[in-house]
Formats: C-alpha cells, structure tokens, sequence
C-alpha cells in the first residue's frame, strides 16, 4: 500500500480550504447582496414598496440577476422587470460615486399608471452612472431625467430598448442612445415608430444633442428666478435626421422621404414658452432672434387635405444660414398643388438668397400686424436675390399662366442697384373677361411677355435710376424706357391715399422712352377698320392726321412732332420721345393747371425711324 507523504495530504486540503472559503465568500456575498437589495426596497420613499421572485449574486463575476421584480409608487406608475441581469455593480450612490454598472440587461419590462401601460421587451445598458434614490440631481440635468424618488441618471456609456409598445396601439422598434452625461448626448437612433391613427417613422437618428440645453429652452418650468441663462445662442442639436414619415389626421395626411436639421442653437427667451404668450407678436419676434440653423431640409413632400381637397407634392426644400431674422438661402424644387376647383399651382425651381427681415425683429416693438406689410415695403425686409424657373398657375377650367424664368439681383446698401430679368410669361386669353376680349380681336393667344430691368434707387437722396427697362410683348410690340426720378415717396408709399398724394411731388429727370413696333399697330388699325367699316388704309390715313395734331400739342417746341408721328404710323417702326428738362419737373405739375410750363419744361422730342 502506497504511502501518504505529507504533500500529497496538504494539497488536496489546500484545495478543499480554497473552495470552501470561496463558497462560504459566495454564499456570504449574495446573503450581503440579497440583504442591501432589500434594504434598498425598504428605503424606498413613503407610499413605495418592491418585491422580487429570485435573486443571486456572484462574487467572482460581480453579477447581480433579480427575477419577477416589482415596485409601486402612490401617485406614481408600476414597475416590473421579469428578469433583470447587472454586471460589475459598484459605487455607494451619492454625487462623487454614483451606483455603477459596466453592463445591464433588463427583460420584459411593463410600465403601468392607471390602466395605461407600456411595454418593453429588452433593455441593455453599458457603462450606467445612477444616483440613489433621494438625492438630488445635478442642476443641468434635463428636467425629464430628474428622478430623485427612484434614482436619477448621470452617465452611461450606452442604453437600447427594443419591442416598445401601449395600450394605445402605439409601437416603436427600437431606440438607442450612446455617450450621455451632464445633459449632453452624443447620439440617438430610433426605428419604425407607428400608432393607431397610421403616423409611422421609419427611421430618425440625432447626433451632438444638449439635453439640458433644449430642456432649459423651451421648458416652461425652467424660467424662474435665478434659473440659468446665456445670452448667445449655443448649439442644442448638432444633426438631425428623419425618414419615411407619415401622418395622418381626420382631414388628411402628409407623407415625407426625409427631414434633417444641422447646428440648431438658440437661447432661453425672454419669457417662458407658455401657451398665451406664444400667440403674441413679441413672442415670435423673440423666437426669430434667439434662433440659429446652419441648414435644414426636406425631400419627398406628399399632403392632402380632405376638408379643402388639396394635394400636392414637394420635391426639395433646403434652407441654410439662418441667424436673428436673416437666411442666407433658400430653395424650393418641384411643387406641385391642385385644389378642388380644380386649379392648380406649379414651380420648377424657386431660391431666395440674402432673405434679411432683422428690421422687424429690432426696430420698434411695437410694430402691429396690421402695418407689418408696410414695414416690409419699406425696407424692413431685404431681398438680395430671387430665382424662379417653370412657374405655372390654372385656374378652374383655364389654360395656365406660365413662366419661364424670373431673376432678381439686389446689391449694395446705399443706392440699392436691382437687376431685374423675366422671360417667357405667358398669360392665355380666359385668364379673364377683358384680356379675353381684348386679345381676340388683336388674334393673340397666349399674350407672351419679357420684361428686363436695370437700375438702383436711394433711400438716402430720394433718386430713382432706371438704366434700362425693356418689355416685350411678342410678336406685338417692344417697350424701352431709361431715366431718372427725385423725391421718390419711399416712406410714404406705406398707404394707398399717402402714396398718392406723395405721388405728386416726385421729380421727372432727363428719360428716353422708346416703342419698337412688331405687329401691334397694324393689328390696332385692322381692328378700328372693320369696327369703323373703312380699310386699313383709309384707317391709316385717319390715324396720321389725328396723330400730328396730338404731337404738336404735345411737343409744341417741336416743328416736325407732327410729321415725325405720321411717318411712324405710315412705316411704323421705331418711335422715341425724349425729356431733357433741366431741373426735375414734380409729376404733379403735370396734372394741374400750370400743365403747358411743365409740359414745356421737360423739353420733349420725338423722332420716328
């Protein structure tokens, strides 16, 4: 028989040492564990009280796992975790060690207030900072995090949820959200939201977002005395971005491929957000000022609405560069509206750029709605340039009027140069009664128009230049016009009776204005013929000799006015009537009684060609 030497017996006693102490620190850490866990039930606050089905603890792994956990607040919804599963559980709760976990996973979770419940089938967490319950979270926590009753979240590395639902039918996929703390997060994602009513989201997903920023924005309990503030705007939401919306209501729906959003700032307002104060004026004017957006935009637009029977489709809208009342720019692609009418509204391209309204918000603040307009065609709102292409509106049971093409540039501060250019306006002949008529007896449908304009003004001396204005009618006539004009009535255009009377001092400089005709005379004599029973000759000849009587009173200076409009309307081509009047003659001096001194003053000319 073998013998035992001694270390064949210490060993195998050293072993049977180890394990049972290991199993006796086993047994006595999940005893400690199921002890703390209960106590931390026991300590809930008054009106609480929790239960669980099962609980173990390894030491070795730091794992805690609860089965059938349950706890109910008075006042406050129900909680239960069918199994909840925290690895490497640490920290004693307060501000400078929050309770810590690396990892959690929690199954089956139910939240229920009243007959109201929601539902989750798993949640997992990483790297979880939480205070105990009772103590009082850090101040720039975002108000709906703020859970002293039950422990407020600090920081976590990352949290998902999956298998959301209520008992309104309302379900969300999945939700997750990486890289929290001190109220700001890095991201968050969520997938296929859709309620009872059929609003769906299929995806939506924000990156760089401060919590407590857009809490303390636009959370009316966060304006009270002493709460914080900051004066210029910060950025709340680095980026944002939705796909596949759809709502839908009782008078409608709305479908969109994608929305987004980049370098959302803003400040708190002046007064809180409440929902009296957001109806006013000064609200909005406030809202304008405190907000920034680097760019935004939205593709695939498609609404109806059954109560007016509109629908339509929005191919592309895009802004950028929006600060205190001024966008930079702005673009519109594909609109597409038809109403119950059924008129329609159509735009290729339509983009703004340099939209500055900064007046509005910073001058008076007392400016009523009812003069808002007046403001704006003051000055208050600056354009520095609008672009629209493939433009069309149909009215009920009509042929659409249409446009090619519309450019407008506006530099400068003080003149204000404009360079104005519309091409291809087409305005078919039952857009109305009159211009129906009108145009079927010139035998024109549609009336087709160019207009090109160049020139600046001044708020500050009061001085319209027209460099060049042309406006073509085809296959009918052109119109072509430069000249200058003093004491333009710029603010006191605001009303039609002051516009009208401030009409009347305005200045008539030096002006060249010209008519290049294409067919429009022959049409206009063909016309008056057959009312008239005569021939277009006869017409001519009539026309000529009532044309050099109206010239010569017209431009009595001139001893060939007469002969000059006759040869016009014998050949008529090219007819251009200059003023050279060596002071500006007030308009109203025209229309008054001293007519033939301000008629002579402008030193009219006419020459035909």
């Amino acid at each position: 028989m073998p013998r035992l030497t001694r270390p064949r017996i210490v060993i195998p006693a050293f072993i049977v040492a180890v394990v049972v102490a290991a199993g006796g620190a086993q047994l006595w850490a999940q005893h400690q564990a199921r002890t703390n866990f209960n106590q931390m039930l026991a300590n809930l606050p008054p009106g609480s009280s929790g239960h669980y089905a099962g609980l173990s603890y390894n030491l070795f792994t730091r794992t805690l796992r609860v089965r059938g956990l349950t706890i109910t607040r008075g006042g406050h919804p129900s909680l239960s975790i069918q199994r909840a599963v925290v690895h490497h559980l640490g920290g004693s709760g307060d501000t400078r060690a929050p309770l810590h976990a690396d990892a959690v996973r929690l199954e089956g979770v139910a939240i229920q207030r009243g007959t109201h419940k929601l539902t989750v089938t798993l949640v997992t967490g990483q790297d979880i900072d939480v205070l105990a319950a009772g103590l009082p979270p850090p101040a720039n926590t975002p108000q709906w995090l703020v859970a002293p009753d039950s422990g407020t979240l600090v920081a976590a590395g990352a949290i998902a949820a999956n298998g959301i639902a209520d008992d309104q039918d309302t379900t969300l996929a999945a939700i997750s959200v990486r890289g929290y703390r001190d109220g700001h997060l890095q991201q968050a994602s969520a997938s296929r939201f859709a309620d009872r009513d059929g609003n769906e989201i299929a995806t939506a997903e924000a990156q760089d977002i401060d919590l407590g920023g857009l809490d303390r924005v636009f959370d009316t309990g966060r304006y009270t005395p002493g709460a914080a503030t900051w004066t210029v705007p910060r950025i709340l939401i680095g980026h944002a971005a939705i796909g596949g919306l759809r709502s839908r209501g009782g008078d409608g729906g709305a479908t969109v491929q994608s929305l987004s959003l980049s370098g959302f700032a803003a400040r708190p307002f002046a007064q809180a957000p409440n929902t009296a104060y957001v109806k006013t004026q000064a609200f909005a004017r406030d809202a304008a000022a405190s907000v920034i957006v680097e760019s935004a935009g939205l593709s695939g637009l498609k609404f109806r609405d059954t109560r007016t029977d509109t629908a339509g489709t929005l191919d592309a809208l895009t802004l950028s560069g929006y600060a205190d009342g001024a966008l930079a720019h702005a673009a519109l692609d594909g609109l597409a509206m038809t109403g119950k009418d059924p008129a329609s509204l159509r735009v290729g391209h339509l983009e703004l750029t340099g939209l500055s309204t900064a007046r509005l918000l910073h001058d008076p603040g007392d400016v009523s709605t009812a003069n808002l307009m007046s403001a704006a065609a003051s000055g208050a709102v600056r354009l520095a340039g609008i672009a629209l292409a493939k433009a069309s509106v149909t009215p009920a049971g009509g042929a659409p009027v249409s446009l090619d093409a519309l450019t407008d540039t506006v530099t400068g501060s003080d003149p204000i140069n404009s360079d104005l250019s519309l091409h291809g306006l087409s305005i078919p002949a039952n857009a109305n009664p009159e211009l129906a008529a009108g145009l079927d007896m010139l035998g024109v449908d549609p009336l087709v128009l160019d207009l090109d304009e160049d020139g600046s003004y001044s708020q500050k001396s009061r001085d319209v230049v027209v460099r060049n204005m042309v406006l073509t009618a085809h296959g009918l006539a052109r119109l072509s016009f430069a000249g200058t004009f003093t004491n333009f009535p710029f603010d006191q255009i605001q009303t039609m009776g002051g516009g009208l009377a401030a009409l009347a001092g305005l200045g008539i400089g030096p002006f060249t204005l010209r008519f290049t005709n294409d067919s429009l005379l022959q049409r206009i004599i063909a016309i008056e013929a057959r009312q008239s029973g005569k021939t277009p000759a006869q017409m001519t000849d009539q026309a000529k000799l009532a044309a050099s009587f109206l010239a010569a009173g017209l431009v009595p200076g001139q001893p060939d006015a007469g002969a000059q409009i006759a040869a016009f309307i014998a050949d008529p081509k090219t007819l251009t009537i200059t003023a050279k009047p060596a002071d500006p003659v007030p308009l109203g001096a025209l229309l008054g009684a001293k007519l033939q001194a301000a008629r002579d003053a402008l030193g009219l000319h006419l020459t035909a060609n």
